[in-house]
């Protein structure tokens, strides 16, 4: 069976210093027996639990397994279909590769089963004090012709109602004003886009840090969203130049043959492809 999988890679650190390490963090869940290794996270009874925990170089390797209890296919018969003759949640696993020497953490993305923010929510829910900051990676100096160059035009787009926790969150009224219109309308998705026009310079500094905002919100999961450009100035006489943010994402994209009802062997072809494409960053 063909399945395409896709790659992305984060440089993971601790929010404080006096936060545990990533890497002892795994060791610890590692040295935990599998059936005491799992854990229900967020408000919709997730339930995740790493397995096939292995240090292999210098990195730590596995997979985030998420049980599905609920929802349950159905077993098809030559009579009809009847429910699956047994009761274990169905496992359905994301593989990771983490380099603690310089923090860089290759991971299977598929956040129909697991996304980055889960995973932190599961490391959270083992050991409290486990809060990290993952920060995807772009192409290189991305971020750097952002900050260096006025920026004319943003758009946003997001699907869902958008995340407004958080009241520290300067930018808390524009995400709480995006739910609402999409409330009042009836919408389920929302694009917006503000510039400066036929006017010169650009726009001020909080729309720089909307863009990151939002873009942590893309890697993480938390929010659904769809479109996120910045268009710079690049000079006079010169046109502006747009950065789409998603489509500036490292990622890899790769087509792998998976044998049939061999879930050892599904793990190890994708365990191997992080380790092939880890090596060369």
């Amino acid at each position: 069976m063909e399945k395409t999988v896709t790659l992305r890679f984060y440089d993971v650190d601790r929010v404080r210093q006096d936060r545990p390490a990533l890497a002892d963090v795994l060791r610890q869940i590692g040295e935990l027996p599998i059936a005491e290794r799992g854990r229900h996270v967020t408000g919709e009874g997730i339930f995740v639990r790493l397995e096939d925990f292995h240090e292999h170089s210098d990195c730590i390797e596995g997979q985030f397994v998420r049980g599905q209890s609920g929802n349950r296919p159905g077993r098809m018969l030559a009579d009809g279909t009847a429910d699956l003759p047994f009761e274990d949640p169905i496992g359905h696993g994301i593989a990771f590769r983490y380099r603690a020497t310089d923090g860089l953490l290759a991971i299977e993305y598929n956040p129909l089963v697991l996304s980055p923010s889960k995973v932190a929510a599961y490391l959270y829910e083992v050991e409290p004090r486990a809060e990290y900051r993952m920060l995807a990676r772009l192409r290189e100096g991305v971020w750097e012709e952002l900050e260096a160059r006025p920026l004319r035009k943003l758009t946003l787009g997001i699907a869902g109602h958008p995340n407004v926790a958080g009241a520290d969150d300067p930018n808390q009224a524009t995400w709480a004003n995006l739910g609402d219109m999409r409330d009042r309308y009836g919408a389920h998705s929302i694009k917006i886009e503000i510039g400066m026009g036929h006017r010169s310079g650009g726009l001020a500094d909080g729309a720089k840090r909307l863009i990151r905002e939002a873009f942590g919100r893309y890697e993480e999961g938390s929010d659904d969203i769809r479109t996120l450009k910045g268009t710079i100035e690049t000079g006079e006489g010169e046109p502006n130049d747009e950065i789409n943010l998603i489509g500036e994402l490292l990622d890899v994209k790769e087509d792998l043959s998976f044998p049939e009802n061999n879930w050892a062997q599904f793990y190890i072809l994708r365990r191997n492809l992080l380790r092939t494409r880890l090596d060369l960053l």
